[in-house]
């Protein structure tokens, strides 16, 4: 995910990944190196993410990574 905010906040959302148990959230603005995590969404249901208080007319690259994996009933 990536994008030019024009305003000060965004809504990211994604596709429900049915072995997670969470989702971490990574940003970096562009001209930085890495990305920073920035949050974590807890519940495999729960699909997006509001991020505030953002530079208007920056761009902003999202990663969205499925965290707690459950595999063999088992969350890893």
């Amino acid at each position: 995910m990536s994008g030019v905010k024009l305003t000060e906040n965004i809504e990211l959302s994604w596709t429900k990944s049915e072995a997670a148990v969470e989702y971490l959230i990574y940003r970096k603005k562009a001209g930085e190196d890495t990305f920073t995590k920035i949050a974590v969404v807890s519940g495999s249901d729960n699909t997006t993410y509001s991020d505030f208080n953002l530079i208007a007319d920056s761009y902003y690259y999202y990663h969205v990574v499925a965290g707690g994996v459950i595999r063999n009933n088992k969350i890893l």
